[in-house]
């Protein structure tokens, strides 16, 4: 049986050079996960899952988030006036800003509690499983943003595949995913949760060129489809996208 959070691992582990989804599926993109963001997420993709170092970053850039605003704000960083999330009812407190929040400068990637929304308990194996998947997903679509894939890259595809060292199972999973047309629109109704969102756009922006116009025209699309304060995805950006 496969496990997903281990494809997504490989994958956040590949994408450090000439990545599957953050190179040649849009034409070869200088590549998702560089700099010491990406060497970080990489790290723990393979040590703790796919799944676990996206909640990190996300987790992080939650915090500094909070930390940025002004002492008496109250920010949740999500729009609920646009709708709520399915069966979503609080932030659960593991993930809720401590009393006092150290310095944003202050702030270094952190695991979240498992129990918090950014993580399933370790016994739930398919809710990891769940989250992975939409994860993958995300970064599939984001990647093919600028909505070209031709014959060469379609080629391209296939070899890297086979050059990532998947197996036969694997191969097939990702080609399928690769294979199905998902909107930012699609991509952003399946977070079920305000902790999802922020690990969905996180892969996201992590995934595509940031200077891109139909790349960044997708990341709004998205922004605005996961409920985000304007201020959370630009702290996600900019945590994603750190040197």
């Amino acid at each position: 049986m496969i496990n997903i959070d281990k494809v997504l691992g490989q994958l956040l582990n590949a994408s450090q050079g000439k990545s599957l989804v953050g190179g040649l599926l849009v034409g070869g993109l200088a590549g998702a996960l560089t700099g010491k963001t990406g060497q970080n997420m990489a790290k723990s993709a393979l040590k703790l899952g796919g799944a676990a170092a996206v909640a990190g970053l996300a987790y992080t850039a939650y915090q500094r988030y909070r930390a940025s605003q002004p002492p008496n704000a109250q920010p949740t960083g999500f729009n609920h006036a646009q709708g709520s999330f399915p069966n979503f009812q609080a932030q659960p407190a593991a993930s809720a800003a401590p009393a006092t929040m150290p310095r944003v400068e202050e702030i270094e990637d952190i695991l979240p509690p498992r129990n918090s929304g950014y993580l399933p308990p370790p016994e739930d194996t398919a809710a990891t499983e769940a989250l992975s998947l939409k994860l993958i997903r995300a970064m599939i679509a984001a990647a093919k943003a600028d909505g070209r894939i031709d014959a060469k890259e379609s080629a391209q595809i296939f070899g890297q595949v086979d050059a990532l060292g998947f197996d036969e199972e694997q191969k097939s999973f990702l080609l399928t995913e690769i294979s199905k047309p998902l909107s930012a629109q699609e991509i952003a109704a399946s977070a079920r949760s305000p902790e999802e969102a922020t690990e969905i756009y996180a892969i996201s922006v992590m995934t595509v060129n940031p200077h891109g116009q139909a790349e960044r025209g997708y990341l709004s699309t998205l922004a605005n489809g996961l409920k985000l304060d304007p201020a959370l995805a630009q702290a996600i950006e900019a945590r994603a996208n750190a040197g």
